[in-house]
């Protein structure tokens, strides 16, 4: 420890640079290359589909604004939709470059998010550097997706409508089976000749009549249900056909605007990318001067105490002198200390030279 703690106070300057210095340029450069991004931001109605039994995908235990914020995550995350978006924007001219198409696909993936705010209200924002493209593809966005949306509740609901009439057809074929079935009964017992299909059901209920016609009961309850899965066909069949109208005139879209995205007049200020380069610099300063500490120490061999100097030595310590460093000046003359005792020493020289014999003597 107190190797360490040597070595931080021998190189104060390079500690100082590197856990003060190097943090403060991180910190510089981080503010002076953020990014300022305009922010545009549109709050929609999100829509239920009309018919829920075509639409596989629809999770009915959550709100619609969720089922919506899903899908248009989905969607872009496909190529052919952020391209649809970037055509529809200022930006189409660079859709021919690949290199930047790739980009700006990955910028819309990047920068555009998707919000909810209750049961029906979700938000879509996007940020740019150019104010304008930010609220053109806020509105592209929701544009394409009611688009697309639309395109393929039309193809689910053709195929679903093909489907339930085939299935309708077929059961108005069981219902005509059954109901002539009932009647060529009705018209082979001369006692049920008055009786009206219609009130078939009442018969049921009369003991008499079900114990001496039981066949008659297995008939009726034939003709009921097909009568029923009749009508269940039916009811599909015709909320396909007003759903396939309400896309046709419009008013089948997933979205409805509530609030247009304006033109942003200022840049949002990006302070998750600050924290970054900050962070980088603070750790590599933290690095560095760890690494530097502990190089400066394991090289240091000085003894800086009694106990370390018997120890390392094998030899008995009786006393320690304190070490009291010269007083430094501001601006040390160093040259004149340096011609005094040069004077000094020519002086003794010569003295000691007038004491001496000269050499014939000698």
């Amino acid at each position: 420890m107190e190797r360490y703690i040597e070595a931080i106070f021998r190189h104060k300057l390079l500690f100082f640079c590197l856990l003060v210095l190097v943090p403060a340029a991180g910190v510089v450069y981080a503010f002076k290359n953020e990014s300022r991004l305009y922010q545009s931001t549109a709050t929609v109605w999100a829509e239920k589909p009309p018919y829920l039994s075509t639409i596989g995908d629809w999770n009915q235990w959550i709100s619609a604004a969720q089922n919506q914020q899903s899908n248009v995550q989905e969607f872009l995350q496909t190529d052919s939709f952020d391209v649809a978006v970037l055509s529809q924007t200022d930006l189409r001219g660079y859709l021919s470059n690949p290199l930047v198409r790739q980009q700006l696909i990955l910028d819309i993936r990047r920068y555009a998010t998707v919000t909810t705010s209750g049961q029906n209200l979700v938000t879509i924002s996007f940020s740019s550097p150019n104010a304008r493209v930010s609220s053109q593809v806020v509105k592209a966005i929701i544009e394409q997706f009611n688009k697309d949306i639309l395109a393929q509740s039309s193809a689910q609901g053709s195929a679903a409508l093909a489907f339930y009439e085939q299935q309708l057809a077929q059961a108005n074929k069981r219902l005509a089976d059954a109901t002539a079935t009932l009647r060529s009964y009705f018209e082979a017992h001369p006692a049920l000749i008055n009786t009206s299909l219609d009130k078939a059901d009442t018969l049921l209920s009369n003991a008499a009549f079900t114990a001496q016609y039981p066949e008659v009961i297995k008939l009726i309850q034939a003709r009921d249900t097909a009568d029923k899965e009749q009508q269940s066909l039916q009811s599909q069949v015709n909320q396909i056909k007003f759903s396939e109208s309400s896309n046709a005139i419009g008013q089948g879209q997933a979205f409805r605007i509530m609030d247009e995205p304006n033109i942003p007049l200022h840049p949002v200020v990006q302070r998750r990318e600050l924290i970054i380069p900050i962070a980088l610099s603070a750790a590599a300063s933290i690095t560095l001067a760890g690494i530097a500490l502990v190089a400066f120490a394991f090289f240091d061999h000085a003894i800086y105490s009694a106990s370390v100097a018997a120890q390392e030595l094998q030899l008995p310590v009786f006393g320690t002198l304190p070490y009291v460093p010269a007083r430094r000046r501001l601006f040390p003359r160093r040259r004149i200390v340096r011609r005094d005792i040069r004077t000094v020493l020519s002086m003794e020289v010569a003295a000691s030279s007038r004491q001496l014999p000269p050499p014939a003597a000698l």
